[in-house]
């Protein structure tokens, strides 16, 4: 109980920093996360709280289903040290980055699989229920809890999910679906619910900056556009 009183503690201290940094606030913006997204997902900015590793970073508290804070990952800005990602210690493989916002109501209920934060956020803040692995490798621990996650969302078997790889990792999709066949039978279904993915880009860009295509596409369950790759999966 402490260790979680103490990151709450904390998360609660970088939500409060966070308007006061100038730099922290336009990387934000760049990504397109406004005041909605950095409320719903708790972002703060660590000026130097005590966590090693983590000033000078975005703060992105990893939150459980009950909105408890279980650990944080640091974002160095542009031109901050490395690594890019930096994370608090916790059982990374057990957990998925998005749990508290299945709380959200959307109008979908087929989970996006995706690889980081940013994209994760940029997915639930258009409507659609998305979780980050936070990297490129989904465990069985990650697999299970989507399973739970499409069970709670009314699916029924077969259950249905999205694999949304990062652009650079185009064969991350195939590792998923792996590790979901080893949780239970998966097989392809590629166009009837179809996943608007450019090769050339990432989820949270085509999030940002084409959310009423993406969105009226998944609405819709219509044919894939010219140039657009499917990986739906059922389960």
């Amino acid at each position: 109980m402490g260790k979680q009183v103490n990151l709450e503690h904390y998360i609660t201290k970088c939500e409060e920093a966070l308007p006061r940094s100038q730099r922290a606030l336009e990387y934000l913006h760049s990504r397109k996360v406004g005041p909605n997204a950095i409320s719903d997902w708790r972002i703060g900015y660590d000026p130097g709280n005590g966590f090693k590793g983590m000033a000078g970073r975005i703060v992105l508290p990893l939150l459980d289903y009950n909105y408890n804070v279980i650990s944080a990952t640091g974002r160095q800005l542009p031109g901050g040290r490395n690594p890019k990602y930096y994370h608090l210690p916790f059982y990374k493989s057990r957990w998925l980055y998005g749990l508290h916002a299945s709380n959200f109501d959307y109008d979908f209920n087929i989970p996006v699989v995706v690889e980081g934060h940013f994209s994760a956020i940029s997915l639930v803040e258009i409507g659609w229920p998305a979780y980050a692995v936070m990297g490129s490798t989904l465990s069985l621990w990650q697999a299970g809890n989507l399973f739970y996650i499409a069970a709670m969302f009314g699916q029924e078997p077969p259950y249905k999910f999205i694999l949304f790889p990062d652009k650079d990792k185009p064969k991350s999709a195939s590792k998923w679906k792996e590790t979901l066949s080893r949780v239970a039978p998966v097989k392809c279904r590629e166009g009837e619910y179809p996943l608007i993915s450019p090769r050339d880009c990432d989820p949270d860009w085509l999030a940002q900056n084409q959310p009423d295509e993406f969105f009226e596409q998944l609405r819709g369950n219509s044919g894939l556009l010219t140039s657009y790759s499917s990986n739906v999966w059922e389960a």
